[in-house]
C-alpha cells in the first residue's frame, strides 16, 4: 500500500504499475482502505480508479479533495510472489 497527499487543490494524479504476475490496483480514500481492510469492496465514492488482474495498470485521474490517498495493490495468487514497480505523481 502507498500512501500519498496531494499537495494542489482538485488534484490530478498519474499512477503506473507493472508486474511480473496480473495483480489488482485500487485508488482509495481513508473510508476504501478501511473497506477494503474489513474485507468490503470500496463503493464509488470511496474508490477513484483501479484495474483487475493485470500486468500493467495506468491511470491518468482528477480527485477531489480529500487529505490521503491510498494505493492498493493485490496479489491474488497466493502461491505465486509478485514483483512490482509501481508510481504516483501529481500533475500541475
Amino acid at each position: 500500500m502507498l500512501e500519498f497527499e496531494p499537495t494542489g487543490w482538485d488534484p490530478r494524479v498519474l499512477f503506473e504499475v507493472e508486474s511480473d504476475v496480473p495483480v489488482t490496483t485500487l485508488l482509495v480514500n481513508d473510508m476504501g482502505k478501511e473497506d477494503y481492510r474489513d474485507g468490503y469492496i470500496p463503493t464509488r465514492r470511496d474508490k477513484f480508479a483501479g484495474f483487475n488482474r493485470r500486468r500493467f495498470h495506468q491511470a491518468d485521474i482528477e480527485l477531489p479533495n480529500y487529505k490521503r490517498y491510498h494505493l492498493l495493490v493485490v496479489n491474488e495468487s497466493p502461491d505465486t510472489s509478485a514483483r512490482i514497480e509501481y508510481s504516483i505523481k501529481e500533475i500541475q
